[in-house]
């Protein structure tokens, strides 16, 4: 006789949820944009990397990691801004407004 492994066993009094979600369900997977379509096309236009609480439902939550130099900076330029009183002081503020500049620049076309 085999023991089922330990995530195969059901919880006692645990039912087992037959919702399904929308990125593990074909039937239910969400379309999402192309990688390939561009930002709006002007600075005016582009969506703000910092709304208010509560309108943050078409962003995607990614985890990085950065080396202990680059959080410095982070936490030195979200003290700054707190000190000074200046919104979007928190280290995500911080990396998305980072991320925006830096993906919508101009750059050099390269060989």
């Amino acid at each position: 006789m085999s023991i089922p492994a330990r995530g195969n066993r059901p919880t006692p009094g645990r039912a087992v949820s037959s919702i399904s979600h929308p990125f593990t369900d074909p039937m239910r997977r969400e379309r999402t944009k192309s990688v390939s379509e561009s930002p709006p096309p002007g600075p005016a236009a582009w969506p703000d990397p910092n709304p208010s609480y509560g309108r943050k439902n078409q962003f995607r939550k990614i985890s990085a990691t950065v080396p202990q130099w680059i959080y410095q900076l982070l936490i030195n330029e979200s003290a700054r801004r707190k000190i000074a009183g200046e919104p979007n002081r928190l280290v995500s503020a911080l990396l998305r407004e980072a991320l925006m500049e830096y993906l919508t620049k101009p750059r050099a076309q390269s060989l």
